[in-house]
């Protein structure tokens, strides 16, 4: 009448193996996704973090450039005016807005 059933431990069972490998690839798979797109992001970070680092460089170099050309320009007057011993007029702002 009715079948016996057979002594299959439950992860054996047909119906249980194909899901089972389903559920582990779709694990598997989410994992890998997962790692890869955070590698990626932080590579993608740190290159930009020395982009914005040589840009900052290349800023202050500039700056520091514009401010050493005027600077240099008063410490000629000072010179001047030590070595002449009389009062040179200086220009009105040593140091120019741009810079």
């Amino acid at each position: 009448m009715f079948a016996v059933a057979e002594a299959v431990p439950w992860y054996l069972n047909p119906v249980f193996l194909p899901a089972a490998s389903g559920l582990l690839g779709v694990i598997l798979g989410g994992l890998i996704t997962g790692i890869s797109t955070y590698l990626v992001d932080e590579r993608r970070a740190k290159r930009e973090r020395a982009r914005e680092d040589r840009k900052n460089d290349i800023t202050v170099r500039r700056a520091a450039r514009l401010i050493g050309q005027d600077l240099y320009a008063a410490l000629g007057i000072v010179k001047t005016t030590l070595e002449k011993k009389r009062w040179t007029k200086f220009p009105h702002n040593p140091i120019a807005l741009e810079s």
